[in-house]
């Protein structure tokens, strides 16, 4: 069940659910899940965030992800909960 880049962030999906982390304004990011399916015009508790037009999304072969924008890294291990977030630079 690898990661995916699709409409401009990383998705997993599972049987029992789909993950959704995708770039938020200059330095961060919107992580969303559920049982179902996700809806793309829902904002939820955040409102509109600037553009992140430089944020780097990357899958590779062994199921892990990786997501940069600014000075926050995601880092996805191949299965959930295994590589924490962290902040680049000062």
């Amino acid at each position: 069940m690898p990661y995916n880049i699709r409409a401009g962030g990383l998705e997993r999906h599972t049987a029992e659910e789909i993950l959704r982390i995708e770039p938020w304004g200059p330095h961060g990011v919107r992580v969303r899940a559920a049982a179902g399916t996700l809806d793309p015009d829902a904002t939820g508790a955040l409102e509109s965030s600037s553009p992140s037009p430089h944020a780097e999304l990357s899958v590779r072969d062994d199921g892990s992800a990786r997501l940069v924008n600014g000075r926050l890294a995601v880092g996805l291990g191949p299965r959930p909960a295994e590589v924490p977030a962290r902040r680049l630079g000062s």
